[in-house]
């Protein structure tokens, strides 16, 4: 699993008046209930795992092809194989969760797929996040730094 270095910025509160932005509002707040659940599938589903510096052109592919049936299928097999690996270590759960909670979710800007969120953390250190809209899900990115 990716470090909590990406993690430990993201937020989950605010408002918009943006569709997208409440989709990717939502998509966090089912992360961070995942997490505090354990619910390792979930969890899974709504991270993105990319290698470290991706160009945004990676991203968009990833979205992209994850909208077809045969990709979408073969994201469930690593969503399911992820699950396994990843719900039999609780400090993958609590380590996330603590590096997630308390933060907010600043402004969103969306660009395609690809959305880039300013956050700030519960100490107050200002980062940015990325989600990807791929398969009609917005995921969090993680392994980007």
């Amino acid at each position: 699993m990716a470090s909590l270095a990406g993690f430990a910025l993201l937020a989950g509160c605010g408002s918009s008046s943006n569709p997208s932005d409440a989709k990717i509002r939502a998509s966090y707040t089912r992360l961070l209930k995942a997490l505090a659940s354990h619910d390792a599938a979930t969890v899974c589903e709504l991270m993105l795992p990319m290698g470290q510096n991706q160009p945004s052109s990676a991203l968009i592919t990833a979205a992209h092809r994850l909208a077809t049936p045969s990709a979408a299928a073969s994201y469930r097999r690593y969503v399911a194989a992820c699950a396994s690996e990843f719900g039999t270590k609780s400090q993958n759960f609590s380590g996330y969760y603590d590096g997630l909670r308390g933060s907010r979710l600043g402004a969103i800007s969306i660009h395609g797929p690809i959305a880039t969120v300013a956050v700030t953390s519960r100490t107050g250190a200002r980062a940015t996040a990325t989600f990807v809209d791929a398969a009609g899900e917005w995921r969090l990115v993680i392994g980007i730094e």
